[in-house]
């Protein structure tokens, strides 16, 4: 892993981890079709209040009660599907 990689990536789990000291812990949902920049805004407004979720990649953070994971691993079912080819 590059430099610059490693350092994306460590602000990416800083920014989500902001509020040590919580219960809530950090988990790292590996994405399959779409990318975390595509996703993001369409998963922010679910996340509970005082949560916290982030991206790179294929890869999302996500620092959240239990419950709230739950959710939005299940909205990840929903949008996480492969493109459709459309032939004309």
């Amino acid at each position: 892993m590059n430099a610059l990689r490693r350092a994306l990536l460590a602000a990416a789990v800083a920014s989500v981890a902001g509020g040590a000291g919580r219960a809530q812990e950090i988990e790292i949902i590996a994405l399959r079709y779409r990318r975390a920049e595509e996703l993001l805004p369409l998963l922010r407004p679910f996340v509970a209040p005082g949560g916290a979720l982030t991206g790179q990649g294929h890869q999302l953070f996500l620092r959240t009660s239990p419950a709230n994971a739950r959710e939005i691993r299940q909205l990840l079912e929903t949008l996480d599907r492969a493109p459709r080819e459309l032939l004309i």
